[in-house]
């Protein structure tokens, strides 16, 4: 045999070989599906504590999704903390904004925060998802413009119901679009929850300040700056700032 030859023997081995470990590290390593399940199955034997790990071990990864994010609350309710279980209900409550078990249970978890209730102007805003939206706003107009085209050459006949369906489109179309906007605007402002005890919000960006007023775990407040360690959050429920610990809070 040949030099030649044989470096092609040993170059086919390798690749062989690098298949097969490939292969089995591939067949020994769970799929997403599968440590989703194991949590699932974590969680219905009470280990809440293996569970949280799990779930947050997939939205670690940038898996997400509203089973995912509910688990994930309930998991931490179950364990007694209500601002992480609340966390993780409006985060779920982003991808699905009418799932009934999702607003019972975020209900639920959030009772003991007695002033904290959604207008119903911005119910209605977020009642429909960002994608849903969006999704209506492209059909809309794309009705429109096909009508429009329609129209402009002469494909159809009539004086009347062409005009009105197309300010109707039109119409809609705007609707839609404000709507979106929003949409939007509520679901991109930095609201965090106060994820731990004892939410005492302080004058300044440290312990040596004055404690100015306390929130109960769960709160929603508006993230207004951010310093090293420390959050400036404002509660508009009551009118009042004030900075929090990084370590209690957390963005939805």
């Amino acid at each position: 045999m040949n030099m030649k030859q044989a470096y092609k023997n040993i170059f086919i081995a390798g690749l062989f070989l690098a298949s097969f470990a490939i292969g089995a590290f591939c067949a020994s390593s769970p799929g997403p599906q599968d440590v989703f399940l194991q949590a699932n199955q974590a969680y219905e034997k009470g280990d809440y504590d293996t569970a949280i790990n799990l779930y947050l071990g997939l939205a670690g990864k940038g898996f997400e999704g509203v089973s995912l994010y509910y688990n994930i609350g309930n998991a931490y309710y179950r364990r007694g903390e209500r601002g992480p279980a609340i966390l993780w209900y409006e985060r779920a409550l982003r991808l699905d904004p009418r799932d009934s078990d999702i607003q019972f249970n975020l209900r639920l978890a959030s009772n003991h925060l007695k002033d904290e209730r959604e207008s119903i102007l911005n119910r209605m805003t977020l009642f429909l998802s960002a994608g849903e939206l969006g999704v209506l706003f492209s059909l809309v107009w794309w009705a429109f413009f096909i009508l429009l085209g329609c129209l402009v050459l002469g494909w159809l006949k009539g004086e009347l119901w062409p005009g009105l369906s197309l300010w109707s489109l039109g119409t809609a179309g705007v609707c839609l679009g404000i709507w979106l906007g929003a949409n939007l605007f509520l679901i991109n402002q930095p609201i965090g929850i106060v994820i731990k005890a004892p939410g005492e919000v302080r004058n300044g960006p440290g312990q040596e300040y004055a404690v100015g007023f306390t929130v109960p775990e769960g709160t929603k407040v508006v993230v207004l700056n951010r310093r090293p360690d420390w959050v400036e959050v404002g509660v508009p429920q009551q009118g009042l700032k004030g900075w929090l610990p990084s370590d209690e809070i957390e963005q939805i």
